[in-house]
């Protein structure tokens, strides 16, 4: 009695179930359909911020192009400040250029970045890497932070060729469906409205080379004093400072990698304003020292090229802050940059 219930029960069921997966079908379909006529909408994000989001769909689209890029910048926000490509270039301007340097890129993480999405995409003849004792430090927390947020994303395991399977899944199911491509998007209205029709941007970088331009604009202003939250972030990126080792390690990894496609590596020794430098780090000349030592062993060991730009402008006019450069800085670096890779004329250095 019980059964011919439960068999009366499910057959008046039935319909209603095909009837709600008919609709639900239909309002898929309707989406999907909805979201291909109302894009394009910038890709989900796949990477930890929109910088790197950005330049890694800018790679893939001198890639998707047939183009290519002779000359690549690369580091950390203190490198994206320092460098312009426009200006690196402007006496060669058949010479096409672009910085994929990013807000946090110690070195290890910068030659990932390279190693995964750069070279192999864009093919360029030289990586200028530039270096101060913040991207060599081997024993700063914040740098290897940074480093593991950049290779647990998936837009990194994607482009390194380490996906797992969810990785597999979503990039299979979001190259087919744009309702699924652009979900972070849709579910938005006020997104829908203000993201249709544009790509990935990073509203702090100039979107034709990529230079970061959030310090163009500022003057010098001595830093406060380290106390509280702003000793502890200080000490999260200097303690426990040692050159060297995991950071210069990828450096020569990256000058092994690039050499195999013909790219020579120039490493950059960028400037700080030592007088703001020193007073915030008291140790900060023995840094600054021990840096540049190590540079010099690895430029030794015939990995890379070095260019020395340490003495360079210590004059606070050209300062936002003790490391990065505002825009007279940026041009002088990028001016005296320029002058010194239209000279160079060595073989793409080996390691």
């Amino acid at each position: 009695m019980v059964g011919s219930r439960w068999r009366a029960g499910l057959r008046r069921s039935g319909p209603t179930v095909a009837v709600a997966l008919a609709v639900l079908a239909m309002l898929l379909i309707a989406g999907e359909l909805a979201a291909r006529a109302l894009g394009p909408f910038p890709a989900d994000r796949t990477w930890p911020d929109l910088e790197a989001q950005a330049k890694a769909e800018h790679a893939a689209a001198v890639a998707a192009s047939g183009e290519r890029e002779q000359i690549v910048f690369a580091g950390s926000s203190i490198a994206d400040a320092a460098f312009d490509p426009a200006v690196v270039v402007a006496g060669t301007p058949q010479v096409t250029a672009y910085s994929y340097a990013q807000e946090g890129s110690a070195a290890a993480t910068a030659a990932d970045f390279l190693e995964a999405v750069v070279l192999p995409r864009v093919h360029p003849d030289l990586v200028v890497l530039g270096l101060t004792p913040n991207e060599v430090n081997n024993g700063g927390r914040r740098q290897r932070e940074l480093e593991e947020l950049q290779r647990d994303s998936r837009g990194f395991r994607v482009a390194a060729g380490t996906p797992t399977v969810a990785d597999r899944i979503d990039t299979e199911l979001t190259s087919r469906s744009a309702l699924l491509a652009h979900r972070e998007v849709l579910r938005n209205p006020y997104r829908i409205a203000t993201k249709r029709g544009t790509t990935t941007t990073s509203p702090w970088n100039d979107p034709e080379t990529g230079a970061l331009l959030r310090h163009r604009d500022l003057t010098y202003e001595p830093p406060p004093p380290a106390t509280g939250d702003r000793l502890a972030r200080q000490d999260a990126v200097w303690g426990d400072f040692s050159v060297g080792g995991h950071q210069l390690d990828a450096v020569r990894r990256l000058a092994r990698r690039a050499g195999e496609d013909g790219a020579a590596v120039v490493v950059v020794e960028l400037p700080v304003f030592r007088p703001g430098f020193l007073a915030q780090i008291p140790d900060g000349q023995d840094l600054l020292d021990r840096t540049h030592r190590a540079l010099v062993v690895l430029e030794d060991e015939g990995c890379v090229v070095r260019l020395d730009l340490r003495d360079q402008l210590q004059d606070e006019r050209y300062w936002s802050d003790p490391v990065h450069v505002n825009g007279a800085g940026t041009e002088a670096i990028s001016e005296a940059v320029g002058a010194w890779l239209a000279d160079l004329a060595a073989d793409p250095a080996t390691c």
